[in-house]
């Protein structure tokens, strides 16, 4: 054994020594500096400041790397290995070298693996190459580019360690696989197109988004760097796939190398041919083990739980319902831990609050288990591993063929052209929905979460089906659709009263559409009076009634619709939820005095909102702990500086907790910004209906209501309402709030 180790390292030398003079090194380390550094080039001539401004509440280096990592990983780096690999079997196929080092006494254990790890070792200088040149090109990023304030720009070296080592092993089975195939097909060319095939070939499967563990390459164009998850795992499940077949495709190259022809092999060497067949039999059984889909063990009761490493100061986290805005329990932090098992919680979205300040949205059900690991600190926030069922909520559904449909009249025309666009669309969708909630350790959804995915994905095709019907109305003169038996089979399958799917919005459009009614509101009536009550029905009513409420400016009108519905809802919390948003909508209408709220400024002073009675004021509710507040707070002082300060005054007031966060996330000393009376915080969300910032609000000259809830800054309608109300000069206008 000691000597096939040396003669390994012998074989390694010697290969460094006919390849020094060869520009392989200088080859490997161009192919890995090449992107990092064009990709730099391309960044600060084209869009450097737009993608730098997205930046906001991210790490630096590793929102750049995302961008710079996957051309590298499905294209450059496959195509290094297979131009290597062919370099270094084509010399020794040319030359004779297989055979001249057998001459030498040097076993064929030596030669085989000996010129492997020499590849490796190349395959290795590339990727270091590839770290080496981001390292630099971040450094360019960190002090040339233009990004936002507040950005993190430290470095994550264990994410980089992870990360170095991930790609390692995803290259090891494709690296595999060439090596046998270089050593076996003599002609480079054919080795060549073979490998190159390959590359393309992948990169076509993921743009359909077919998925083959299998795949030589898959596992480094399929590499996603999971970002948020990196503290809390190693090797995935895909990496450990490519080590498996990797070694298993070097045994069997070795044994064709060994033997030349494998019927020799079987009729001269039964021994090693068992061992081979072992090997193949024991990759393939551990292949459908590592790949086939976990589920979440079920338990008795909702169990959530969880870490949070933080340089903030967390207390409590909230399990509150999506519906009710109500606190289900309070699960109390400690040295960074949580725990708790809850009875009986019924099937639908939750929140969890981090300490109030960061909302999650997850699916739970009675028997679910929950476990986040969150990374939260002033600079950056990232929940870096959520594992259980409730990790797996709301799919995205994209169609590009109904697009094409809308907007193109002539196709719009064609019911052949759309039932045949419906049922490919359908088809890639529902092949593809599983794939999509592939979880990072190779976790599936449970039953019920797949079931309300699928429905999701039916009433997504049933929506996109009457904006089909529409554009074939307007293309042949009102001509009505005929329905597909696709679409009439998905109508089937819509089920009538489930609370899994009660927050789509389309979904209760349908039910209410079934009424067949001229109004919305009468709709609802006759769903009231002809529903049985029950859980299903209370929540169907709050939601609806709630987003009228939110639309109609007609307070007492609204009071009269309560009443109502009033001995329609059985549920005494949907009622009060109800009465108390009309309460702060009769609250927060134009021309309505708001409490007088308490703040400081930079210098200690104590002030109140009757501070600036005599101008006109736009509030910024903001936070520093708050991403979209970043991006919005830089913008509301920008516009601040195109109005007269005599007349209107922009102010930005902090929720915050912590005093030295507020000051420290500052930019600008001067600008008026001050942070929010501790005392003062329960007014925000119960009288303002402040539940999320940034907010923006303008009172007038007396400090009462103009608008309760501005547009963002980013939003044009933001310029927009303020200079209507200063050209009016303080007419107030009972106009629908723009969001």
């Amino acid at each position: 054994m000691l000597q096939n180790l040396n003669d390994l390292l012998l074989i390694f030398r010697g290969e460094h020594l006919k390849r020094k003079n060869l520009f392989f090194y200088t080859t490997n380390i161009l192919f890995g500096i090449f992107f990092p550094f064009i990709t730099t080039l391309i960044t600060f001539l084209n869009d450097n400041e737009i993608r730098f401004q997205n930046t906001i509440n991210h790490n630096l280096f590793i929102n750049e790397l995302t961008w710079v990592l996957q051309p590298f990983l499905t294209f450059f780096l496959p195509t290094a290995i297979v131009l290597q690999t062919i370099r270094l079997s084509y010399i020794d196929h040319k030359n004779n070298g297989w055979d001249l080092m057998q001459v030498q006494g040097i076993s064929k254990f030596s030669i085989f693996f000996g010129k492997f790890t020499f590849l490796l070792f190349n395959v290795l200088q590339i990727i270091i190459a590839f770290f080496a040149a981001y390292f630099i090109c971040f450094f360019l990023y960190k002090n040339f580019g233009n990004y936002a304030t507040n950005t993190d720009l430290s470095i994550p070296f264990e994410f980089v360690r992870i990360l170095f080592f991930r790609i390692c092993f995803a290259s090891f089975y494709f690296t595999s696989f060439l090596y046998v195939l270089s050593l076996i097909i003599k002609k480079p060319i054919f080795s060549f197109l073979f490998g190159f095939s390959s590359i393309i070939v992948e990169m076509l499967l993921a743009t359909y988004n077919k998925i083959y563990f299998w795949s030589p390459n898959y596992q480094l164009t399929h590499i996603d760097i999971f970002k948020d998850n990196y503290e809390s795992h190693g090797l995935l499940f895909t990496e450990n796939i490519s080590f498996i077949f990797g070694i298993t495709i070097l045994i069997i190259g070795f044994f064709i190398y060994k033997y030349k022809k494998l019927r020799i092999a079987f009729k001269f060497a039964k021994k090693e041919s068992i061992i081979v067949f072992s090997v193949l039999a024991l990759s393939i059984l551990s292949y459908s083990f590592i790949s086939k889909p976990k589920h979440f063990t079920p338990h008795e009761r909702t169990i959530i739980s969880g870490e949070i490493f933080t340089d903030m100061d967390f207390k409590n986290v909230y399990l509150v319902d999506r519906f009710l805005k109500d606190t289900l329990t309070t699960i109390p932090v400690k040295n960074g831990k949580f725990h708790s098992e809850i009875k009986n919680l019924e099937h639908h979205y939750y929140n969890v609050y981090l300490d109030n300040k960061i909302p999650l949205n997850f699916y739970l059900n009675t028997k679910d288990s929950l476990n986040i690991q969150a990374s939260i600190f002033k600079k950056q926030r990232n929940i870096i591993g959520v594992k259980g069922n409730g990790f797996f909520y709301t799919p995205e559904l994209r169609a590009y063929f109904i697009d094409n449909i809308i907007r193109n009249p002539e196709l719009a025309k064609q019911q052949n052209k759309i039932h045949k666009a419906f049922e490919r669309g359908y088809s890639n969708l529902l092949e593809n929905l599983e794939k999509d909630f592939m979880h990072i350790d190779n976790f599936k959804p449970n039953k019920e979460i797949t079931e309300r995915n699928k429905t999701l994905l039916n009433l997504q095709m049933l929506e996109w089906w009457n904006d089909a019907e529409i554009a074939h109305q307007n293309s042949t003169e009102n001509k009505n659709l005929e329905k597909s038996e696709l679409i009439l089979k998905i109508e089937r399958e819509i089920p009538e009263n489930s609370m899994h799917i009660l927050d789509n919005s389309f979904y209760r459009k349908r039910i209410l559409n079934s009424y067949n009614q001229n109004s919305h509101l009468d709709a609802l009536k006759m769903f009231a009076n002809q529903k049985e009550n029950g859980m299903f029905k209370d929540f169907f009513l709050l939601l609806e009634l709630e987003e009228y409420f939110k639309n109609s400016t007609d307070i007492d009108k609204n009071y009269e619709i309560l009443d109502f519905f009033q001995n329609k809802i059985e549920n005494k919390k949907v009622h009060k939820k109800l009465a108390n948003s009309l309460e702060i909508q009769k609250s927060l209408i134009p021309g309505s005095s708001i409490p007088n709220l308490q703040f400081k400024n930079l210098e200690n002073e104590i002030l109140d909102i009757e501070s600036f009675k005599g101008k006109y004021i736009v509030i910024d509710f903001w936070a520093s702990w708050c991403g979209p507040c970043k991006v919005e707070s830089p913008i509301f002082q920008m516009k601040s500086e195109g109005y007269d300060e005599e007349e209107i005054l922009f102010i930005s007031i902090s929720t915050d907790r912590n005093e030295f966060d507020w000051r420290n996330s500052i930019s600008k000393k001067d600008e008026p910004h001050f942070l929010i009376d501790p005392k003062f915080e329960k007014v925000l969300s119960e009288k303002l209906n402040i539940k999320t910032i940034p907010r923006f609000m303008m009172l007038d000259k007396e400090g009462k209501i103009i608008y309760s809830e501005l547009p963002r800054p980013s939003n044009d309608s933001f310029d927009i309402l303020i200079k209507n109300v200063l050209k009016n000069d303080s007419t107030l206008h009972n106009s629908n709030i723009i969001k």
